[in-house]
């Protein structure tokens, strides 16, 4: 009997596997995070006190949302973008989410006023206005961009509904994935690493099976996650470039890339603590905000990809490669990475 049960409970974990990695079953999970996720204010809190962020989209939509437009506010949240372009007296503006946080929004027009805005609650996907509309507002931007699914969320909704000539806002983006040095006492080190006032625990190195799946094909599970804050970083390893950009308003299908190879020559002495990923945002040439975490700070958290802390010198070079299986998937990301030094015979 108890063999039976052993059989059925893994049969029945291998179908949850099978099944979480189904399409259809990964987008219904990702539309239940997202409303169980922004129908709580504290969320919306710390995205209303990002200075830099809001300050950046009342610029823009102030320069690019005119009288006769007619605008939809894709996720509108506590509606704020929805309510910065109602100063803007346009045509009409749809206001849309799916998650409850709707109702606030709802009610926060209501008591500022603002009364040309149709709240709806519904996926962007469900959204047929009777006309195209002139212009999408959207802040569907995850901590490493893609996270939330915004590439094909707003190409759907801009083949649509979008009027030719009609504009998106944001819609260009840069992607970049840095070396960088931590502050000593913001390193984690991984546990087979350390040894502690004589306690050593490299016998768990053959146990980590995250790290051991890293080595063989470059899989970066949670393990290998970190989140960090500008004062955690000493210095950047290497003078950062663009990996890649996109324009919402232009791509198309596949435009992403799913595999990126190149190389990163050392300028600055330090150790290689972390992979950071982060982003520009371009409202135009002259309005952006990015999210380096040498940057001014935003809401978004820098994620990074965690090393084993090898030191490198200026003139060493860093080779990459990255697969990207789905770039909205961050566990779905594949890294090999090798470092050549400058002095072949250093140890």
């Amino acid at each position: 009997m108890n063999a039976l049960i052993n059989i059925t409970i893994r049969l029945l974990l291998r179908i949850k596997e099978w099944l979480r990695e189904q399409p259809v079953v990964q987008r219904a999970l990702h539309e239940k995070w997202s409303r169980d996720t922004f129908r709580n204010y504290y969320i919306h809190e710390i995205m209303l006190s990002d200075a830099v962020r809001v300050n950046a989209y009342h610029r823009a939509i102030q320069k690019y949302v005119r009288k006769n437009d007619t605008v939809v506010d894709m996720g509108t949240g506590t509606g704020l973008l929805a309510l910065l372009a109602s100063q803007q007296d346009p045509k009409k503006i749809y206001a849309i989410d799916h998650s409850d946080i709707i109702d606030s929004a709802k009610l926060i027009a209501q008591r500022n006023n603002r009364i040309n805005i149709d709240f709806l609650k519904l996926h962007s996907r469900e959204f047929n206005p009777p006309a195209k509309v002139s212009v999408i507002l959207h802040e569907q931007i995850g901590y490493y961009l893609f996270d939330e699914k915004f590439v094909d969320n707003i190409t759907e909704l801009r083949d649509r509904v979008l009027e030719e000539g009609g504009k998106i806002i944001p819609a260009r983006f840069d992607f970049f994935i840095e070396p960088m040095t931590l502050n000593d006492e913001y390193r984690i080190h991984f546990i087979w690493q350390l040894n502690l006032h004589g306690i050593r625990f490299d016998a768990l190195l053959d146990m980590s099976e995250d790290w051991k799946k890293f080595q063989n094909d470059g899989t970066i599970s949670d393990y290998l996650q970190q989140r960090i804050w500008p004062y955690q970083v000493k210095h950047l390893l290497c003078d950062p470039e663009k990996l890649f950009s996109i324009d919402l308003e232009t791509m198309k299908k596949g435009d992403v890339p799913n595999r990126l190879t190149y190389v990163k020559k050392v300028t600055r002495d330090g150790r290689l603590d972390v992979l950071s990923i982060y982003f520009r945002v371009n409202f135009d040439d002259e309005i952006s905000f990015d999210t380096s975490p040498l940057s001014p700070r935003t809401h978004f958290e820098n994620v990074c990809v965690r090393l084993t802390g090898e030191d490198v010198r200026k003139g060493d070079v860093i080779e990459f490669e990255w697969v990207f299986e789905d770039i909205a998937v961050f566990s779905t990301w594949k890294l090999k990475y090798k470092i050549k030094n400058r002095e072949p015979d250093r140890v």
